[in-house]
């Protein structure tokens, strides 16, 4: 399994856009979450990340964002439109990069991952350089060069784990279709 960590002021919509989120305790539908994030322009470029995103349905999303902290699981599954079915969760309470860490010790399943973050983000620098594909906060996922590190990242690393599970296994990734904990957070979310 393969895992975009993602932050969502600065890479799916530009920074000053919002200075606090939707609150947490508004028993909102999902068409009042919806209109909400279209009054703001919130969420702008996530019709990009879906447009990567939708040949490759071994890649799923846990978000780090601090609207981990203000938004319910079902308010932040919403936000992400057409990418809901692959929303695993949010990353534990922490600073980002640690919290990420603390994740994927927690989650053997994944092959490999990125982060999508704001370049000027200061706990995301322990990485190794090519799990972080940093965004521009003016230009997010809209940017021709993070679209291109996200594409290469689909199209080499996870091509060519795909590939040698399925000779592993038989052929139609049996190993990636097993019910384990995080398939299971994935169902109760609506994935």
């Amino acid at each position: 399994m393969h895992v975009l960590f993602l932050d969502f002021d600065g890479c799916l919509h530009r920074c000053e856009l919002l200075s606090s989120p939707l609150p947490s305790d508004r028993p909102d539908s999902p068409a009042d979450i919806a209109s909400d994030l279209d009054a703001l322009h919130l969420f702008e470029w996530l019709y990009v990340l879906e447009d990567l995103l939708h040949p490759h349905d071994d890649v799923y999303i846990v978000v780090y964002s601090p609207w981990r902290y203000l938004c319910s699981h079902r308010q932040i599954a919403q936000c992400l439109g057409t990418l809901r079915p692959r929303y695993l969760g949010v990353t534990p309470c922490g600073q980002r990069y640690d919290s990420i860490r603390r994740w994927l010790h927690a989650e053997p399943e994944v092959i490999s991952y990125r982060i999508l973050d704001l370049a000027v983000a200061g706990d995301l620098a322990k990485p190794p350089a090519p799990t972080v594909i940093a965004c521009d906060p003016q230009r997010g996922v809209s940017c021709h060069r993070v679209q291109a590190q996200l594409q290469s990242w689909l199209l080499g690393e996870t091509k060519a784990t795909s590939e040698s599970l399925d000779a592993s296994s038989g052929g139609g990734n049996a190993a990636l279709r097993r019910k384990g904990p995080l398939h299971r957070r994935l169902e109760d979310v609506g994935g």
